[in-house]
């Protein structure tokens, strides 16, 4: 089946939280970093609009963000304030605002410049164990490797500079790792961590 994904917008989770902690790492702290998901299943895998692809890992739990005053907001945003939101998520959730990615699962494949996404990967890709994860200098990405043949390359995209973010990490205790333009990479921690 084959669909451009789903109408409705991925969300952040730690949208809102204040950042008291943003630390520039080098390319080994990143790969350290990332490191915490070998072993973990990967899970909920999902395209939102504008191609951003979503995937959870770990152990899941909900994620509930209670109505918030809407007072000045847009009629549109009100609507979605006044309702209480309750989101399945991982203990990890991995989102690749800007950067191209590359799913290749169980003999399907799916990219962020398809003009139509094959979601087949991303159901083969689901449940996966992944078993590694490096920079690629050959294919100037970063490559996960699964244990059911599963990958996933994410190549940097240059954008405009206001839109330098091609992947983010963010972590169920707080805070997230992400990667701009030029493989700089930002660790941000939150009040809460």
């Amino acid at each position: 089946m084959k669909t451009k994904g789903p109408s409705h917008v991925l969300i952040n989770p730690t949208w809102g939280r204040p950042v008291t902690n943003k630390a520039k790492l080098n390319m080994d702290q990143a790969v350290e970093s990332l490191s915490s998901l070998r072993g973990k299943y990967v899970w909920s895998v999902r395209c939102g609009e504008y191609g951003v692809l979503r995937l959870d890992f770990g152990s899941p739990h909900l994620l509930v963000r209670e109505p918030s005053p809407t007072a000045g907001k847009s009629e549109r945003l009100a609507i979605v304030l006044q309702r209480r939101l309750v989101i399945p998520t991982g203990e990890w959730h991995l989102f690749i605002e800007a950067g191209l990615w590359s799913v290749e699962a169980g003999g399907f494949r799916c990219n962020r410049l398809d003009e139509q996404f094959d979601t087949r990967a991303f159901d083969q890709l689901d449940g996966q164990k992944l078993v590694s994860v490096a920079y690629a200098p050959a294919s100037a990405g970063w490559l996960f490797t699964f244990d059911l043949s599963g990958t996933l390359l994410i190549q940097e995209q240059h954008l405009e500079e206001d839109e330098d973010t091609q992947w983010t990490l963010f972590f169920e205790r707080g805070g997230s790792l992400s990667c701009e333009a030029g493989n700089q990479f930002f660790l941000e921690e939150n009040d809460d961590v």
